[in-house]
């Protein structure tokens, strides 16, 4: 019985034996799957933030090009706002000038028919 147990004991540690053999290999190739896909991630990732980088740097470089553009229009805005402003001083000038002009001269006028 004893060289039964130990033909047993032979058998039961050589399939032992082979299913750590085939669970090594098993961890090996999922540790070896595991990998590529942490691997394939990374790649995708890694992709998908430049992308995402140069999208927002493109945005930036548009929103600075508008900024840059309505700091142009605000400036002239201002510039043709400033124009309008002389001018209407000047064309008030004038205008306050003809009236006076008119005042002086119906007054005389006034003046010399108070006078026949």
């Amino acid at each position: 019985q004893s060289s039964v147990s130990k033909v047993e004991l032979l058998r039961q540690v050589t399939s032992l034996r082979a299913d750590i053999t085939s669970m090594t290999a098993d961890a090996e190739r999922l540790q070896q799957e595991h990998n590529t896909e942490i691997t394939s991630l990374r790649e995708s990732s890694s992709a998908e933030l430049e992308s995402t980088r140069q999208t927002l740097q493109a945005e930036i470089r548009s929103t600075q090009t508008q900024q840059k553009e309505a700091e142009k229009a605000a400036v002239e805005s201002q510039r043709k706002l400033e124009d309008a402003e002389r001018c209407h001083s000047v064309e008030m000038e004038q205008l306050n000038l003809r009236f006076a002009d008119t005042r002086d001269t119906l007054s005389s006028k006034v003046g010399e028919a108070e006078a026949e």
